[in-house]
């Protein structure tokens, strides 16, 4: 079990969904004592997301799984425009709730 965290920051523009900033970052965590998760910070222009997992030994399996990532996010424009309701915050959840599933299992 590895003992370093990546952690996968967006910022959308919470009236369109757009993506307006993108960071990943790695740290050190106690072994065993993690589970990937996310968080999401609301303010009056800006839904923020934080992605936190084990950091994977094979660097092209984790580039593969922050591209996923950034797949899914890359489409919210697009599904935000598709729908009659300007609803980004429960869209972002849902993606949110699918990346997390995969990290866990």
């Amino acid at each position: 079990m590895s003992n370093r965290l990546t952690k996968i920051n967006y910022v959308f523009a919470k009236g369109n969904g757009y993506i307006i900033s993108f960071s990943k970052v790695r740290g050190i965590f106690k072994p065993d004592e993690f589970e990937p998760t996310y968080t999401l910070i609301e303010d009056d222009n800006t839904i923020e997301v934080i992605f936190y997992f084990e950091q994977y030994e094979d660097d092209l399996k984790e580039l593969s799984l922050v591209r996923k990532i950034y797949d899914l996010f890359d489409q919210i424009p697009v599904e935000l425009d598709n729908s009659e309701e300007n609803k980004v915050k429960p869209l972002i959840e849902s993606k949110c709730e699918k990346i997390v599933g995969e990290l866990v299992g």
